[in-house]
């Protein structure tokens, strides 16, 4: 018990290291569509009411998410971040929420993420400067945990 399983062939190694992905590229995905559509959709006035009022929520979610990090709750900030993205994916709030996941350890998922808005192109330049600067920490985070795991195996 605790021991993972002893891979019999080359194959069997590689499917954890699958799994891992498939779970990561999932993750990845939630995160930059939260609500299962193209960032910014909600927030560009195509909607009338209903997307005026989605955006004000989203703004109030969006500020407290920023005082909750600005007081140092990076879990409740990242929890209000998602839930200011999934009423209005705007990639400067989708920005802001991994930047919170990167600040909670998970800097595999917030490198992914950040390769992903990068490639995508719809952020502006501030937010893809921020973007190119997170993506070079969460890359040396995750390398200093991948060499942390080697090291105690």
């Amino acid at each position: 018990v605790g021991a993972p399983p002893v891979a019999a062939s080359p194959d069997d190694a590689a499917t954890p290291r699958a799994e891992a992905a498939a779970r990561l590229a999932e993750a990845v995905e939630a995160i930059l569509r939260p609500d299962g559509s193209s960032p910014g959709l909600l927030g560009c006035g195509l909607l009338g009411a209903e997307g005026l009022a989605r955006a004000e929520a989203h703004n109030a979610l969006f500020r407290k998410g920023l005082a909750a990090n600005a007081s140092g709750d990076s879990a409740s900030a990242a929890s209000l971040l998602f839930e200011a993205a999934r009423l209005d994916p705007r990639p400067t709030t989708i920005l802001s929420h991994v930047n919170m996941r990167l600040k909670l350890g998970e800097s595999a998922l917030a490198a992914a993420c950040y390769s992903r808005l990068l490639a995508e192109g719809s952020l502006t330049a501030k937010a893809r400067a921020i973007a190119v600067s997170k993506l070079a920490e969460a890359n040396a985070a995750k390398e200093a945990e991948e060499e942390a795991e080697e090291a105690e195996a």
